[in-house]
């Protein structure tokens, strides 16, 4: 699994730097290849017995657990161990998981 970080930069906040020169990055992309992306809301989700969040480890565990499955598939099995996690915690952060392939 390669993983391409994102800026350390936030968009559309009040404190948001206008004047950030965001990294681009450029893929060429496989067939058969599956690409995910996400924001920081799935990682950084809270649960009650972890206040520290979901961790990158724990997601990456689930996409590797599940990368060869049907995608429709795969979104139930990640939108499942994120339910399981957070328990009755409240959702702190927008949530967007994209998976999808050549």
């Amino acid at each position: 699994m390669l993983e391409i970080k994102g800026d350390k930069q936030s968009i559309g906040y009040t404190q948001s730097r206008m004047d950030y020169d965001y990294k681009n990055n450029e893929l060429i992309l496989e067939k058969d290849t599956v690409y995910y992306l996400t924001t920081d809301g799935f990682i950084d989700q809270n649960g009650p017995e972890s206040p520290i969040g979901f961790g990158m480890k724990s997601f990456k565990n689930v996409l590797e657990a599940n990368c060869q499955k049907p995608l429709s598939q795969q979104k139930e099995m990640i939108n499942q161990a994120l339910h399981e996690f957070m328990g009755n915690e409240e959702q702190r952060d927008d949530i967007t998981v994209i998976g999808f392939k050549l």
